[in-house]
């Protein structure tokens, strides 16, 4: 060992902490040098020095020496002096006064109390009460703690040493050096070792150099043949601080701990701590992450539901959404939707969900004792994970073969506002864990299919009503001696199936009105504003004998002047039978308002639209000159009115589809009426389609063929 105030040899075997530098041992403090990760552990440094109440002050470096082989500092002056003029107090190569910036940490109260326990309070650090460690490491061997305790056997020259965790009420032993069976192989026992536990429970480091002095030896200390004669445990600490085990030296015979004793268990467990700490780091890392990832999944499903049900509008639609994300994303084999409430259901079963066969709604009995209807009419989600579970609840099922088999099996009911709108049931051919993270799935997808139903059902309504509406504004064609009359009405609004366009045709003695026409608007307010004008123009027509450009200049003023300003397109013409037995057809007048010209088609397939031009559209100007237009339509031929939307597409030039529309009516001539229009409508037809479309055709007869 080099001599000299700066001598960093370490004393494995230095004087023991004794009644003779009592004082001295009470004063010892441990100040953190550095700490540092390295690789798999904390490389936990110490430097030494002796308190200020000390005799005589903390002594420089010069006022220590290193003595012979003893190892002992000269401390001139100072009590407790041993008669070699060495104080028991093992240099073990510290310094004698704290670096700055680092906390000091003293071990208080070192020497020997007369009750024969000696314990030490780790000052200025932050530990909690004990916890339970089960949830640290499992009583099993663990490399890198069974590491740590042969470390500290070796280096105080104990019988036993031990990484020793608080698991409530036993302890366990990841880390031991020198147990023998059976702790070696259970590396746990219960309440044992006394000590271990008492370091935890309190928090504080404990040394007992004799444990059997005074009769203070726990009577649990034989057990696994520990026999604890001397005992130091230091505390260690998980990530929180809060103190969950200890690092326990074991004699089997009463010794004495030393200060580098003390020292180094004191760095091992700092050592010990950080590995502890580590792994809790990583382990919530880990957990982090996996909640995250499941988090994440949890989200696009969620996501998934949402945007699988945003754009269902009928019944069926949300029926096939359900059965994709069932089957999908949560693994389900079969289910069934209902539909309905306490008085009425209508069920849609579905035995495989990975079929996309189509299924029908079928009645069911809303007080049924049924998994369906109870979840509804309790508005309880009803979850099984298994048969048996399922059985218990609906014992009479058990012969029934639609419940014969499966697995785990869900019932949720569908609700809006407190109101019941039907169930969704799901079942698993297996059975399945049904955690937190399942039944929040399934809460949502109940809760996308309640809004989904209830919009669907919504929507069935809006278009009932406006049904309704339609019907009640589209005239039924009159019959007319010698006329043959056919119309069609395609709206663009898929939602509530109603626009602006319409046709009209009114009998009178001797001649017939037609009248088409395009409100601006494609929806429920457009066919209102259609309804007024078409009341006004009927109403005009039947008050007296007027022109078709006179009934238009009327309608235009009216519409004006009763402040509703709609806009519109429309055409008016009027088919005179000249004479009964007239078989060279009828005399045409007509009147267009920004309206396209009908089309005339010839028996034998010729076309033509008729030249008259077109006048300024409803809405705008009241006092604009109007034109009346006269023709002719052969008998057998077809006279064709139709709105913008049949000719008029996005990226298609009016012509181009204006030449469609001849070559089709030109292909069915000699079609009766209503085959004639289906056929058009289907030519003209395209997916691009965003207007309401309609067509009103006429024939007069030839008396002899009728």
């Amino acid at each position: 060992m080099a001599g000299g105030g700066s001598s960093r040899a370490r004393q494995e075997q230095a004087g023991a902490v004794g009644s003779g530098v009592e004082m001295l041992a009470q004063d010892v403090g441990l100040w953190p040098r550095s700490a540092e990760r390295r690789d798999r552990g904390l490389c936990h440094s110490y430097r030494v020095g002796l308190c200020d109440s000390l005799p005589g002050g903390v002594p420089s470096r010069q006022d220590v020496s290193v003595g012979d082989d003893t190892g002992k500092a000269a401390l001139p002056g100072s009590a407790g002096v041993t008669p070699d003029g060495f104080a028991d107090v093992p240099l073990d190569g510290f310094a004698m006064e704290p670096l700055d910036g680092f906390a000091m940490v003293p071990l208080d109260g070192f020497a020997t109390p007369p009750d024969g326990f000696a314990s030490a309070q780790l000052d200025g650090v932050a530990l909690s009460p004990a916890q339970p460690a089960g949830d640290l490491l499992p009583a099993a061997p663990d490399e890198e703690l069974d590491g740590f305790a042969a470390m500290a056997r070796q280096l105080l020259h104990v019988s036993i040493a031990l990484v020793s965790l608080d698991d409530g009420d036993r302890q366990v032993f990841p880390g031991a050096a020198g147990l023998i069976e059976p702790l070696a192989t259970t590396r746990a026992a219960q309440g044992a070792p006394a000590f271990g536990h008492q370091v935890v429970s309190t928090g504080r480091p404990l040394v007992v150099p004799d444990a059997r002095a005074g009769g203070r030896a726990p009577a649990d200390t034989a057990d696994g043949d520990l026999r604890v004669g001397a005992f130091a445990g230091i505390p260690l600490v998980d990530a929180r601080g809060r103190v969950v085990g200890a690092l326990c030296a074991i004699e089997h015979e009463p010794r004495e701990f030393s200060a580098g004793d003390l020292t180094t268990l004191s760095e091992i467990a700092a050592a010990c701590s950080w590995s502890l700490v580590r792994r809790q780091i990583v382990s919530g890392l880990q957990e982090a992450t996996h909640a995250a990832i499941r988090a994440t999944r949890q989200s696009r499903l969620l996501l998934r539901f949402s945007e699988a049900m945003v754009h269902t509008t009928t019944e069926n639609e949300v029926l096939a959404a359900v059965r994709a994300l069932a089957h999908s994303a949560l693994g389900a084999a079969d289910g069934e939707l209902a539909a309905g409430d306490l008085r009425a259901v209508r069920r849609a079963r579905l035995p495989d969900l990975s079929s996309a066969a189509t299924t029908c709604w079928l009645a069911v009995d809303p007080g049924a004792d049924l998994p369906g209807p109870r979840a509804m009419r309790s508005g309880r989600a009803l979850v099984y994970t298994d048969q048996t579970a399922f059985l218990a609840d609906f014992p009479h099922l058990r012969d029934d073969p639609t419940w014969a088999a499966g697995g785990s099996r869900a019932f949720l009911p569908l609700s809006a506002s407190g109101r019941p709108l039907g169930w969704l049931g799901l079942g698993w051919r297996a059975p399945r864990r049904m955690d937190d993270d399942v039944r929040e799935l399934l809460s949502t997808l109940a809760r996308t299919t309640s809004q989904a139903m209830q919009r669907a059902a919504l929507i069935q309504q809006r278009r009932e009503v406006a049904h309704t509406l339609q019907d009640a504004l589209l005239s039924t064609l009159p019959v007319v001696p010698g006329l043959e009359l056919a119309a069609r009405y395609n709206p663009a609004s898929a939602s509530d199936k109603v626009g602006g366009d319409w046709y009209d045709a009114l009998a009178f003695p001797r001649s017939t009105t037609l009248v088409i026409g395009d409100v601006a608007g494609h929806d429920v307010a457009a066919a209102a504003e259609m309804g007024q004008l078409r009341s006004i123009l009927r109403g005009f027509a039947i008050d007296r004998d007027d022109s078709p450009s006179e009934l238009l200049g009327r309608l235009d003023r009216a519409n004006l002047a009763l402040g509703s300003g709609t806009v519109a397109t429309a055409l008016v013409a009027r088919l005179e039978a000249t004479d009964p037995d007239d078989s060279t057809g009828a005399r045409l007048t007509w009147s267009s308002a920004g309206h396209y010209a009908p089309l005339l088609v010839h028996p034998d397939g010729r076309t033509a639209q008729l030249t008259g031009r077109s006048d300024l559209l409803l809405g705008v100007d009241g006092s604009a000159q109007r034109h009346t237009w006269v023709d002719r339509v052969p008998s057998g031929s077809t006279l064709l009115m139709f709105t913008d939307g049949l000719i008029e597409l996005r990226g298609h030039r009016v012509g181009e589809r204006l030449e469609v529309l001849r070559r089709e009516a030109a292909r069915v001539a000699g079609e009766p009426l209503d085959r004639l229009l289906d056929a058009v409508l289907v030519a003209m037809a395209h997916r691009d389609d965003q207007d309401d479309v309609a067509v009103l055709a006429a024939r007069p007869l030839d008396p002899a063929a009728t």
